[in-house]
């Protein structure tokens, strides 16, 4: 009976667990969409009007130099919402899941597939999200920009004239895909080896660590668009940053597929 209630207890807890994160990476996700609609209104106050590009640039956009807040409190939310939406509630149902398939091998290879189609996903809700506001609001549909230099400089007084075209803007966003898989990969190949909690916290410090070195080859620097070109002179190109990404993503899963391979059954992994 003790243990009957103190496994219900846990698995209560581990449920709670998992909405209070979901619900701390809503409220990050939630800071970062109120700072990009400020500079819609903004925008629409001067007259001027903007399209799904240049909202995709802006809210993907970050500092080229300093901390942004709003840029590390996106992509921490996204992170975390595809880590809680990828986890089991208990290492039980976790074995019982592995043991569903004839190799372990085939189990990383689910679970990765499950975690390219998240990323996919919810990128796309907020690119819908977007697409529902310019409807709202009036706006172009187009995915070329028409003012995102506004949106980077804050200002409705821009110095510069910046365009990209609809392929541009996409590479971006294929490029920030990349990026967010690349964490998932990180935080999945880490939870191989140690505790679930300790994988989220490294991945999300990795990624809250290259805010600070702009001018280094960190994982979030590539992600963060103006850091790149054609936003920074002195940037990482779009070429070197996509193969950063890929040759990354293919390496952990390699160390992953060899990792799962070897880990025990009842170890820590999908252990919360």
């Amino acid at each position: 009976m003790k243990h009957q209630i103190s496994r219900n207890f846990t698995q209560l807890f581990d449920i709670h667990k998992n909405l209070l994160a979901a619900l701390f990476a809503m409220l990050l996700s939630c800071t970062a969409f109120i700072s990009s609609f400020a500079q819609f209104s903004l925008i629409t106050q001067g007259g001027y009007s903007f399209s799904l590009g240049d909202l995709i640039i802006a809210i993907f956009y970050g500092s080229a130099h300093t901390f942004s807040v709003e840029w590390t409190a996106l992509c921490i939310s996204l992170l975390l919402i595809i880590v809680i939406s990828n986890s089991d509630k208990n290492e039980h149902f976790s074995i019982q899941r592995i043991m569903r398939f004839e190799k372990k091998t085939r189990y990383w290879i689910y679970s990765y597939i499950n975690i390219i189609v998240s990323c996919l996903v919810l990128i796309a809700v907020y690119i819908v999200t977007y697409f529902v506001l310019l409807i709202c609001t009036g706006n172009s549909l187009t995915i070329a920009t028409l003012n995102v230099d506004i949106f980077i400089n804050h200002t409705v007084q821009a110095s510069t004239e910046l365009s990209l075209t609809a392929p541009e803007v996409l590479v971006l966003l294929g490029i920030y895909y990349l990026g967010l898989l690349f964490f998932c990969s990180i935080y999945k190949v880490i939870k191989l080896y140690t505790h679930n909690s300790l994988a989220i916290l490294l991945s999300v410090s990795l990624l809250v660590l290259g805010e600070f070195f702009p001018e280094l080859p960190f994982p979030s620097t590539l992600m963060t668009f103006s850091r790149l070109l054609p936003f920074n002179p002195e940037g990482f190109s779009l070429l070197y940053a996509t193969l950063y990404f890929l040759v990354g993503i293919i390496c952990l899963n390699i160390f992953g597929l060899i990792g799962t391979k070897n880990v025990e059954f009842g170890g820590h992994y999908e252990k919360l």
